[in-house]
């Protein structure tokens, strides 16, 4: 069983813990998310604005932008350093529900600049953008349509939108391209590929050195059924792919930076990894204990579990380490009209040697 980790937990208040996204960002100093128009009855669908929280410096959290299409979905958010991305929804101007606007965000309060956006037929179910802030900027994977042909890319640009090009790129028969991460230099990204195979698919990890020109990629250890690498300056995790990119997985692999020495963990369903200095964060689809693997210890530990009668798990998407934060989501998920006992809450996660 995993041993208890005791840590001191933070709730930020109500207002701020119910009318949320459905996932959350996390640099290791800052946190982001997107958050429901206040003005609404409800949802509706509407979730046009972004709010930040610095842990130990903010008493509350603040708007950094707000959306002027207010009938926008912010699905996905990326912070580093005071800069921030995201990822847009909106079916009555992006042509559907599969329509997509990927934003770079370079400061609080900024003007928001287009990066990319969807092509292809509307009703064709391609894969909306992954995406991580560097050093330098942005790198994303997206689908686009070259000459006719549906086509995988790995891209960066920087913030300000210059410097918009492709690093990889392949058919979307041949190659995809999924997962990038960044280490905590900005400097080099770790990405998953989806391989045709025989009769099936190989699911490998890669890394590219952003400083490289031009950028090579390096597999990461020999595994066939490995997605989502996540790194740190030591260590390197994956989980394994079961069928597809975006099953719930049944295990995690620990593994040295190069991919060397892995170690398999065995974990029910699987999904979301982050890394920070010494710890692992997932979303494991249980929802009612909340774990993390100690790299140190080399073990998982508990930082909060739910039974019944309770009615409170944790929701998917919010769990995420980077440095030494944690952030996650409490939920009611037998009151779900109800959020009262929803609550965004932080902690401080003991540092390496400690």
């Amino acid at each position: 069983m995993p041993a208890d980790l005791a840590l001191d937990l933070h709730g930020l208040s109500a207002a701020w813990s119910n009318r949320t996204g459905p996932t959350v960002a996390n640099d290791g100093t800052e946190l982001a998310w997107s958050v429901m128009d206040s003005a609404s009855k409800g949802s509706d669908g509407h979730v046009p604005d972004i709010a930040a929280f610095t842990p130990g410096v903010d008493s509350e959290p603040r708007i950094v932008y707000s959306h002027p299409d207010r009938d926008s979905l912010i699905w996905e958010v990326a912070v580093r350093d005071g800069q921030y991305a995201f990822l847009e929804f909106n079916s009555r101007l992006l042509g559907g529900e599969n329509g997509w606007r990927l934003w770079a965000l370079p400061a609080a309060n900024a003007k928001a600049v287009l990066l990319d956006t969807r092509d292809g037929p509307p009703d064709d179910p391609r894969p909306g953008p992954s995406f991580v802030l560097t050093r330098d900027g942005i790198v994303w994977t997206a689908v686009h349509d070259r000459q006719g042909v549906p086509t995988y890319e790995l891209r960066t640009a920087r913030l300000d939108g210059s410097g918009n090009r492709t690093l990889l790129t392949s058919p979307a028969k041949t190659l995809q391209y999924w997962y990038p991460s960044v280490d905590p230099s900005g400097t080099t990204i770790a990405y998953a590929t989806v391989a045709h195979a025989g009769s099936g698919y190989a699911f490998r990890v890669w890394s590219l050195d952003l400083t490289a020109a031009p950028a090579v990629p390096t597999r990461l250890g020999d595994s066939d059924v490995a997605t989502q690498p996540v790194a740190n300056e030591s260590h390197l995790a994956w989980r394994i792919a079961d069928e597809n990119v975006s099953n719930e997985s049944s295990a995690m692999v620990l593994a040295g930076r190069d991919g060397s020495g892995a170690t398999t963990v065995g974990v029910q369903r699987l999904t979301n990894l982050s890394i920070g200095n010494r710890f692992v964060g997932f979303d494991a689809i249980e929802h009612v204990r909340l774990e993390l693997y100690d790299l140190q210890a080399q073990r998982l530990v508990t930082v909060e579990r739910h039974a019944q009668p309770e009615t409170l798990g944790f929701q998917p998407g919010w769990t995420r380490v980077a440095g030494d934060l944690l952030v996650f989501r409490r939920v009611d998920y037998f009151n779900a009209d109800d959020p009262a006992d929803s609550q965004i809450v932080w902690a401080r996660l003991p540092a390496p040697a400690e």
